[in-house]
């Protein structure tokens, strides 16, 4: 019995040990309950667990179970932006230390401002401590977005946030970057440190919204997506995308890579119907509004501009910062087109963007009897911005074009172009290259041939004869429109359209650095007309304004025939390539051979 004494004095030793450690904690604990003890002790543990000055205005804690503890007015400075929260009130469990339990049962707070960096190797990772929390219910919190080499960071605002973060039942509504982002899930596992969930992006403008992540995207019309967001370290996706672009539809994949030099975007897209209208922005277009869309604030800007400009080529200048931003790998196809009066029917693109050049390659659009294909590379990666274009035509029907109401025939074409410039002005007026299309065997509205030639009867004829549906052609040996472009300058070289009623040539250029038209139009007709007038047309003024004139001449003297003829010859508007050269029938075969000189693009089959 002597021999068990000192093992029973131990333990009451213990027993007396923990006894008074529970008392001094118990002492400790409703020391905290007083705001003037608690408040002080609170802003010195933040201060040492942030490394950063720390401002508290009250802070206590409340006894039961489990406990609760309120703060009231925490200021934290430094770091990427202050941080403030206007009122916290939690729940701590003590047993959170063990597997399985929240340390924090449940977080309330309200009026609250965070800091968080965008990228870095840690992107798309959820933070640790949110694990711990069990229930959470917050309001009117900002979170400071701050990007490397920005001074001002950018703010996303969560206006409500509930539920339970670890069981995946957490709705949260926020804003930023143009858009409203509805969330309904929660952290993805134990151990994966990532979220999982379905999300809503409802915005203004697609690249807005990029720029707020640390992204680039381009400016897009309004927009809403449904998809399927997880994370994980250095990752996020968009899966099962589905939604719209304006007045186009738009589904697929985006993963998002972080943590290497720039972010990594790869991308697999696809719409069922594309409105060509929709792509405007990309280059600075002016865009229709459609149906119940609304246009967003750079819609209307650019429309405006465009109104009040005298130039037809948009002034759009690349975003340096935005293709130097990111490297890309996207997919897109569209299965069918809407494209006013063009004939197609699907597109098709690969881009790839690297170290700010980027490459489409190919770019496809199929039409119901016909293809283009084209290749693009801009390269940005220095000083100056390079493109090089190049592309083909292959059986596009032109009577498939404006509803039939220019011709008909077989379309074939090539063209390769080079140019300099970030703005969009700048690169045309620094185009060199060459375009040519060509056709045999077809057929032009017998009107606008009329007009270039001049036939004033036969003009007259046609205005009362031909129905506005049903235009009556004039069948076309050959056609051959070839462009070279020296300097932004392109000179006809030639133009001949030869059919069994006139030959009509084109001589002169466009100058797209100030978009100046000088072209003259020369018409031979083949047949007797008791109304044809002996002169030429002019076609000058500019590419958004051109004024077409007849040249008379040694012409007699007939009254007010010039204003009518101004009337008549308005067709010719639309046919700006289209025009006159010899008397007897052209030399086709020639013609045909000098316009297949054009460039053939590398990548073509």
């Amino acid at each position: 019995m002597a021999q068990g004494r000192p093992f029973q004095t131990a333990i009451v030793a213990i027993l007396a040990i923990a006894a008074v450690l529970a008392g001094i904690v118990f002492l400790g604990l409703i020391a905290l309950t007083n705001p003037a003890i608690a408040t002080p002790l609170t802003r010195t543990a933040i201060g040492v667990a942030t490394g950063q000055d720390t401002e508290l205005e009250r802070a206590q804690l409340v006894l039961g179970w489990p406990f609760g503890f309120e703060m009231r007015g925490l200021q934290i400075a430094g770091g990427v932006a202050p941080t403030s929260v206007g009122a916290i009130n939690g729940k701590l469990n003590p047993l959170g230390v063990l597997p399985g339990v929240s340390a924090l049962p449940l977080v309330q707070t309200s009026e609250g401002r965070l800091s968080a960096r965008v990228g870095g190797e840690a992107g798309g990772a959820a933070p640790g401590w949110l694990a711990e929390i069990g229930q959470v219910d917050a309001e009117n919190i900002e979170i400071a977005l701050a990007r490397e080499g920005e001074a001002e960071p950018d703010i996303f605002v969560i206006d409500t946030a509930s539920g339970r973060p670890a069981g995946g039942a957490l709705n949260l509504v926020g804003r930023g970057g143009g858009a409203t982002v509805f969330f309904d899930g929660g952290l993805a596992g134990p151990f994966t440190r990532g979220i999982e969930g379905d999300i809503t992006l409802r915005g203004e403008n697609l690249a807005q919204f990029a720029d707020l992540l640390g992204l680039a995207a381009p400016d897009t019309p309004p927009y809403e997506w449904n998809a399927r967001l997880s994370s994980g370290v250095n990752t996020w996706r968009l899966e099962g995308i589905t939604g719209t672009v304006g007045d186009s539809d738009l589904a697929g994949d985006i993963e998002v890579a972080l943590g290497g030099e720039r972010p990594f975007i790869d991308a697999d897209l696809r719409s069922d119907s594309l409105d060509f209208d929709d792509l405007g922005l990309f280059i600075g277009a002016p865009t229709q509004v459609e149906g119940e869309e609304t246009a967003n604030e750079l819609q209307r800007q650019t429309n405006e501009a465009f109104q009040q400009s005298d130039r037809l080529i948009p002034d759009s200048t690349l975003d340096l910062q935005r293709i130097r931003a990111v490297d890309a790998d996207v997919n897109f196809e569209a299965g069918s087109v809407r494209a006013g009066g063009f004939p197609l029917e699907t597109v098709s693109t690969h881009m790839t963007l690297e170290d700010g050049v980027m490459r489409f390659d190919p770019i496809e659009f199929d039409a119901a009897r016909g293809h283009l294909l084209s290749t693009i590379k801009i390269d940005a990666s220095g000083e100056t911005v390079s493109t090089d274009a190049s592309g083909q035509i292959d059986g596009v029907q032109l009577g498939d074009m404006a509803g039939g109401n220019i011709g008909r025939g077989e379309l074939e074409g090539r063209f390769a172009l080079s140019t300099t410039g970030q703005n969009l002005r700048e690169a045309a007026a620094a185009a060199n290259g060459a375009l040519a299309m060509w056709m045999r065997d077809g057929a032009i509205r017998a009107l606008a041939e009329e007009g270039a030639d001049l036939d004033l009867g036969e003009a007259l004829i046609l205005l009362v004869s031909e129905e506005e549906d049903q235009p009556i052609l004039s069948e076309l040996r050959c056609g051959v429109v070839r462009f070279n472009m020296d300097s932004g300058a392109a000179r006809a070289e030639p133009i001949v359209f030869d059919s069994t009623d006139s030959t009509i040539a084109v001589q002169g250029q466009i100058d797209f650095s100030d978009e100046s038209l000088d072209l003259d139009i020369d018409a031979d007709n083949k047949d007797f007309s008791w109304g044809q007038i002996l002169g030429d047309i002019e076609i000058g003024g500019t590419l958004r304004n051109p004024a077409i004139r007849p040249e008379l001449g040694g012409a007699i003297a007939q009254g007010g025939i010039a204003a009518l003829l101004g009337a008549i010859a308005g067709p010719l508007a639309a046919l700006p390539f289209f025009n006159p050269e010899e008397a007897d029938d052209a030399p086709c075969q020639e013609l045909m051979a000098r316009a297949r000189q054009a460039p053939t693009p590398a990548a073509a089959p």
